[in-house]
């Protein structure tokens, strides 16, 4: 699972990688913390191209590009929503299939009646 907050990400990257573990940079905290680590030869670090990463981990490519019709389904729907802010979900949502994006919308709709917390 790939989390998009804190100062690091870290993911397992199952495909032609596997038993390799993928680190995403998120500041430059973050960054100084990988780079002090294999400077103290801690770990080994390498670059990847940011193209590697969907194919690493497919799913979560796909869910960040359907997340914001879930966001708007919850808001229409209970009048609040988390907030999600710098991770480019505007330009994600755009680069699927409109209409696997209405889907999720409309079961996010559906389904966004639970518990207010």
């Amino acid at each position: 699972m790939l989390l998009f907050f804190g100062l690091l990400s870290c993911v397992d990257t199952y495909a032609e990688r596997a038993g390799l573990s993928l680190v995403i940079t998120r500041t430059s905290r973050g960054e100084a913390l990988i780079q002090a680590a294999s400077a103290l030869e801690a770990i080994h670090a390498e670059t990847l191209p940011v193209s590697d990463i969907a194919l690493m981990q497919p799913y979560q490519a796909l869910r960040k590009k359907q997340v914001l019709g879930r966001i708007l389904a919850t808001w229409l729907r209970r009048g609040q929503v988390p907030r999600y802010r710098h991770l480019g979900l505007p330009r994600a949502s755009l680069m699927t299939n409109p209409i696997t994006w209405i889907r999720n919308a409309l079961g996010t709709f559906r389904r966004a009646n639970g518990e207010i917390q």
